[in-house]
């Protein structure tokens, strides 16, 4: 299995190009997923990631709230 990791703030527009990039891939859902770590944006990034996550099982959702790349 492939696991991608995405952290992300204030990013919205960009991180939904991304997870359809993603979405769209040729292998199947259980060969990899996607995990977009939020970290605390104040934009609606996580309304992006919600409508992914209840599309595809393999996309998820974390929330960091400590500020950071390091933390994210």
């Amino acid at each position: 299995m492939i696991s991608v990791v995405i952290p992300t703030y204030n990013n919205a527009e960009v991180l939904s190009k991304s997870l359809m990039t993603w979405a769209g891939q040729t292998m199947t859902t259980a060969e990899y997923e996607v995990l977009v770590v939020d970290n605390n944006s104040k934009d609606n990034t996580a309304d992006v990631i919600k409508d992914f996550t209840t599309q595809y099982r393999n996309i998820q959702y974390l929330l960091e709230t400590k500020p950071g790349a390091t933390h994210a």
